[in-house]
């Protein structure tokens, strides 16, 4: 199943990098450096994207810092 995730993670990546993985309760996020950007990419265990959203909004919200 790591391979479909990792396969869905570059595919959304395009051209970009995969900075890290997190996990999520049941699902998985990819953070991903695309154009001087970081998205996090949320998907189930099989690969399937569920959402997208900007990483660095939702670090600032949380008041993490990576």
């Amino acid at each position: 199943m790591y391979l479909q995730r990792y396969k869905a993670a570059q595919a959304q990546a395009k051209g970009g990098s995969i900075l890290r993985w997190e996990k999520e309760g049941a699902n998985y996020e990819a953070v991903i450096q695309k154009k001087g950007k970081q998205i996090g990419v949320e998907m189930d265990a099989n690969g399937k994207v569920l959402s997208k959203h900007n990483e660095a909004k939702e670090h600032k919200e949380t008041g993490e810092n990576h």
